[in-house]
């Protein structure tokens, strides 16, 4: 009887394992015909983290680009309206209801009962914006705010659009969202526009006046070759948009008004991201950033050679705006600049190049703010005059390069001397990785000499780093320039360019005799290092008679022979600031002054009897005063 009551009861189990397994099979063959209807109704399928799921089942995440676009209700009772103005139809399914039609020309208000029902848009349309006003484009409206995310290529192809990186017609999403003041972004869910094929006007005005948009995903335009207008406007008026991601536009390949306007009027945009390009096209950035109130630095502009209008209003009405970073070097183009500081603050930093051709207004740089030379440029040097030698004599332990600016690159070995011939206004750049280049005597040191006027700039440190050199300041061996112009009675100064020693860490003898004996030079560099070495700057101007204004220096206490002889015969030299305290130092000051008439500003902590016998008799000493 036992044994009876078994086989009942396992045949009862094995009954009830069937039926379950039948009913899973059912269902199973229901999800896929309903699957598959819906593949038929030209929908796609998705199931993303926020639907809601059996308890117990895996949620499995819906990857990004097979998103469609979808936009959700914040709230209950919002409707989204779509106007078609595409050639053909537009599908749409509100969550997971019935496929239904847009006609072109046609439009639909879609009713979204609930906060978190989500509408989802398919079709197969190359184009939805048209020339000239919104009008005639596709638009996509909301009476309450919705989030808006998903992939935008679903509208051009509704299945496999997840593989869809190219736009093949003009206008394809001009003025899509335009004027849509509700739409906004969905922490955690991006909208996509993958595309890196792109069309002319194809995203021009696409969000304008989108009041509501606060950022922009990582990655959302991901082209780097542009087309006509292809992000004219695209932002405009956006003014909750407060940043952007900095790598967010990657192209370097740009086109005629690309970025035209892209974020006119984005008051809140406190950042901009980078441009890289360093070739422009026609007025590819004018009004760019017109009217970002909030915008305090602008990205760095990386051309030298500007194009017709490239610039044109770029930042005007920036009331915020106070650094400026342009490395361009040719700036004849017609418009290329043309007001684009206009209304920008009185105070601000403008990083360049060289100074040269810039007038000091709108129309260039702001009349009262403060310029600085780039350290990025490398020691260079710039014929005045046609056929010009420069003579590089390399003494350093390594090779140095040179880069002659529309001709050739070369290598010059150790020991090895070459004469490089320029044209008028051509230049050569020189670069290494050596620790020094002079030497104890003149003889033994690296020597760059001309044969006519040249002009010397750039950053000296290029010598001493090939690459990076624009953030070293230290000197780690003695003799490092000892020399390097001795005796060059051509090189001068280039107006509004600098040459640079930025070095802050100075070696024994690391700049003496430097400039000795070049009467040409009328300006000093400037000289940074407040920890001075021993014999650092000996002699290092001497003999420099056109040179009238010594560099201020600011080390307070001296080094023993550090400024001996510095401006000895410095004939035309009138004007000294030292702010040492200490000067104690073996010969740090001995015979470091020319006897001409001139003025001399000490540190305001001493007094007049302190320089006594160390100033020659025919100065006058006055206290420093910071401008």
């Amino acid at each position: 009887m036992k044994r009876t009551g078994f086989f009942v009861s396992a045949i009862f189990a094995l009954v009830c394992v069937l039926a379950v397994f039948s009913c899973s099979n059912m269902l199973e063959d229901l999800r896929r015909a309903r699957a598959s209807a819906n593949e038929e109704e030209g929908a796609t399928t998705t199931t993303t983290a926020d639907t809601p799921q059996p308890a117990g089942t895996p949620v499995v995440t819906t990857p990004p680009e097979q998103i469609p676009l979808t936009l959700e209700a914040v709230a209950a009772n919002t409707t989204v309206t779509f106007t078609n103005k595409a050639s053909g139809v537009v599908k749409y399914k509100v969550n997971d209801g019935d496929i239904q039609t847009i006609a072109s020309n046609d439009s639909a208000a879609i009713q979204l009962s609930a906060a978190g029902d989500k509408v989802s848009f398919f079709g197969d349309n190359a184009k939805y914006g048209a020339v000239g006003s919104s009008d005639n484009s596709s638009n996509i409206a909301c009476d309450e705010e919705c989030y808006v995310y998903g992939n935008i290529m679903s509208l051009i192809k509704k299945e496999g659009f997840e593989n869809e990186r190219t736009l093949t017609a003009e206008y394809a999403f001009a003025n899509l969202f335009s004027n849509n003041a509700n739409i906004k972004n969905k922490p955690g869910t991006e909208m996509l526009l993958p595309a890196t094929t792109l069309a002319a006007h194809c995203y021009q005005r696409m969000f304008y006046g989108c009041a509501s948009l606060e950022t922009v995903p990582e990655d959302m335009l991901p082209a780097t070759n542009l087309a006509e207008d292809c992000y004219n406007g695209m932002f405009s008026g956006c003014t909750s948009l407060e940043t952007v991601p900095e790598d967010m536009l990657p192209a370097t390949n740009l086109a005629d008004y690309c970025y035209n306007g892209m974020f006119y009027g984005c008051t809140s945009l406190t950042s901009a991201p980078e441009l890289p390009a360093e070739t422009l096209a026609e007025y590819c950035y004018g009004g760019m950033f017109y009217g970002c109130a909030s915008l305090t630095g602008a990205p760095e502009l990386p051309a030298e050679t500007l194009a017709y209008g490239c610039y044109t209003f770029m930042f005007k009405n920036c009331t915020s705006l106070n650094t400026v970073t342009c490395l361009a070097t040719d700036i004849s183009a017609t418009n290329c600049v043309m007001d684009w500081l206009r209304g920008v603050p009185n105070d601000g930093t403008f990083y360049c190049n060289s100074l040269t051709d810039w007038s000091r207004d709108s129309n260039g740089i702001p009349s009262s703010w403060t310029t600085h030379t780039l350290p990025t440029t490398p020691l260079t040097l710039e014929a005045v005059y046609a056929d010009t030698t420069v003579t590089f004599t390399n003494k350093a332990a390594g090779s140095v390069t040179y880069i002659i600016k529309g001709g050739a690159t070369g290598e010059i070995s150790s020991g090895q001397e070459k004469s490089i011939t320029l044209s008028a206004h051509q230049k050569v750049s020189f670069y290494g990785d050596n620790a020094k280049y002079g030497a104890s005597s003149s003889s033994d040191s690296s020597n760059i000499g001309c044969d006519e006027e040249c002009y010397v700039y750039g950053n000296i440190m290029s010598l001493i780093k090939s690459e990076g050199f624009e953030n070293e300041r230290t000197l780690t061996a003695p003799y490092t320039f000892a020399c390097l112009f001795y005796d060059n009675a051509n090189i001068k100064n280039k107006p509004g360019t600098e040459m640079l020693l930025p070095a802050t860490t100075l070696a024994y003898y690391c700049y003496g005799s430097m400039f000795r004996s070049c009467t040409s030079l009328s300006s000093a560099p400037e000289l940074p290092a407040t920890n001075l070495a021993e014999s650092c700057y000996i002699s290092m101007f001497q003999g420099c008679a056109s040179l009238t204004i010594a560099p201020e220096l600011p080390a307070t206490t001296l080094a023993a022979h550090c400024y001996k002889r510095m401006f000895e015969t410095c004939s035309g030299l009138n004007i000294a600031t030292c702010l040492a305290t200490d000067i104690s130092a073996t010969n740090c000051v001995y015979n470091w002054l020319p006897n001409t008439l001139g003025t001399f500003y000490r540190n305001p902590s001493v007094s007049d009897s302190f320089w006594a016998g160390k100033v020659p008799n025919t100065w006058n000493v006055l206290p420093y005063q910071q401008p």
